[in-house]
């Protein structure tokens, strides 16, 4: 007599992520690792929210995916990147998550192109009709296209095949995609991060890859308004404690830092200039001809490649006297080779 699995049980509230994302929480809320850990109660509450995030989509996997492993696993990832050391490591998160084969699926399957098995007149017209979508797909439509958008439900998406997407699909896909809605939300007010994220862009996103101290903004109000980071000065956290929190004042020393990051260009481009064929392969074509030694010596260099990514440069403005003392510094130089220039010669003449 045969018998069938029984349905996995999903206890949301004490998986292992959870365990260790509380003992987390336990461990920040405790005054003697926050003495030494610059942590802020905001960090600290985004860290309690994406916690009851998770729960929600824990629930909704086990009510109606049957406990998926692919929607287990997108909610902890979901809970990952909501943690605030790592959700601004990557922006938006849903065009990092891009699938090529999922839009190629809902674009050129054999459902779309109308291709099926046969031998007479009919059969064979659709099948050529398919070959030459399908051949297009490789050569001349651009993936992402005009009107794509990562991680909402369309052909021109990449949501999974439509055809072949049931209620367990459509479940898991909902939690996969919670953080679609982070396109245009940057975590900076930076200029840099306002590039165009949809369409042809839809695949590419930003990198976080350092920081950039900026000492002009000296109030943790000011850095945490522009979406920085306020590092609290754990020296004198640990000084006022000892002093019994005595003649404290109402500004909290600490440093801010600008978040600095790289704009990855995963657009469709064509192989040759004035060529308008944009599709897989002369995409990928032109992928290869990006990696020339001296492209690659200008990304060693720091450099931006036009056309495939952008490097975030540090404001002047955070240089410590940079903007104060630029003109003055010049004019230092230009007396110094001056001075230099006279000893020059009076050594010259003294001969």
């Amino acid at each position: 007599m045969s018998r069938s699995c029984p349905t996995q049980k999903a206890d949301c509230k004490n998986s292992a992520i959870v365990k260790s994302v509380k003992k987390l929480i336990n461990q920040l809320e405790s005054d003697n690792i926050t003495d030494f850990i610059p942590v802020t109660k905001k960090e600290l509450n985004q860290i309690k929210r994406a916690l009851d995030t998770y729960m929600k989509e824990c629930r909704i996997c086990a009510r109606h995916t049957a406990n998926y492993y692919q929607c287990i696993n997108a909610a902890a990832e979901n809970l990952q990147r909501r943690i605030p050391m790592f959700s601004n490591n990557v922006y938006p998160w849903k065009n990092y998550d891009w699938d090529y084969s999922n839009h190629i699926s809902n674009n050129y399957s054999k459902e779309v192109t109308g291709s099926r098995p046969g031998s007479n007149i009919s059969d064979l017209y659709k099948n050529l009709t398919g070959i030459i979508k399908t051949i297009n797909g490789l050569i001349d439509d651009p993936i992402p296209g005009p009107t794509s958008r990562a991680g909402i439900r369309s052909r021109s998406s990449d949501y999974p095949q439509f055809e072949r997407c049931g209620d367990r699909c459509y479940h898991t896909h909902r939690v996969k995609n919670a953080l679609a809605n982070q396109l245009y939300r940057p975590p900076t007010t930076d200029k840099f991060l306002r590039k165009k994220l949809h369409g042809k862009y839809s695949s590419s996103y930003f990198v976080k890859i350092g920081t950039c101290p900026r000492r002009d903004l000296v109030s943790k109000e000011a850095c945490e308004k522009r979406g920085y980071t306020w590092t609290p000065n754990v020296v004198d956290k640990i000084m006022r404690k000892m002093k019994g929190n005595k003649n404290v004042v109402k500004n909290e020393s600490g440093s801010c830092n600008q978040p600095r990051y790289l704009f990855i260009d995963n657009s469709p481009k064509p192989f040759l200039n004035g060529s308008k064929m944009q599709g897989m392969i002369p995409s990928i074509a032109n992928d290869i001809a990006s990696l020339s030694p001296d492209k690659l010596l200008n990304a060693a260099m720091g450099k931006s490649m036009t056309g495939n990514f952008e490097i975030q440069q540090c404001s002047k403005s955070g240089i410590e006297g940079f903007s104060a003392n630029q003109k003055s510094n010049k004019s230092t130089n230009l007396c110094l080779v001056l001075v230099l220039l006279l000893i020059m010669c009076y050594l010259f003449l003294k001969r």
